[in-house]
């Protein structure tokens, strides 16, 4: 049985960009129900329409410890490109299964700094998901999951890698 969209004033953690609705396994909403319950990200406001990627989660740490430096580098272009550019990469490095090592340091530098601006947290600092999920990019690269699950043993052949075994 799925559940509706939540009442307006209820909050629940922010993982996709929309503080009023938290998807949970299966009970995710459709699209259509999604965009009711989250009015706050209208397509209009996509970095494709001119909207600023980082703006919405930097602006938001005003407060926190390192807020004011984090707040400061919201809406500024080369940051919103520095910041697409790296999840373009990191997300083609994964998925290829090249240049893993490179994809998990970055990544997890990203998730660190993400995890920074949001400090002090609500929750448990140690076992919030952005250090999770830095701790599953380092395991990616050290279990090599790139040579089972994608290009990364042809990739780790290459000339070029075998000079410079970092790109692996």
């Amino acid at each position: 049985m799925g559940r509706s969209a939540p009442r307006a004033g209820r909050t629940h953690e922010i993982t996709v960009r929309c503080p009023a609705w938290r998807p949970t396994g299966s009970d995710a909403l459709r699209r259509e129900e999604r965009r009711d319950a989250c009015p706050d990200a209208p397509a209009e406001r996509a970095w494709i329409g001119g909207g600023s990627p980082t703006t919405g989660f930097l602006k938001g740490t005003g407060e926190n410890a390192l807020g004011g430096f984090f707040s400061g580098l919201a809406g500024l272009a080369w940051v919103d490109w520095l910041f697409m550019l790296g999840l373009l990469g990191i997300g083609a490095a994964l998925i290829a299964g090249a240049g893993i090592r490179i994809a998990a340091v970055t990544g997890a530098l990203m998730l660190v700094l993400m995890w920074a601006a949001e400090l002090p947290l609500a929750t448990n600092p140690f076992m919030d998901d952005h250090i999770v999920y830095a701790l599953v990019l380092a395991g990616l690269a050290l279990a090599n999951a790139g040579d089972s699950l994608g290009i990364g043993k042809w990739w780790g052949s290459t000339a070029l890698v075998r000079r410079h075994p970092i790109l692996k």
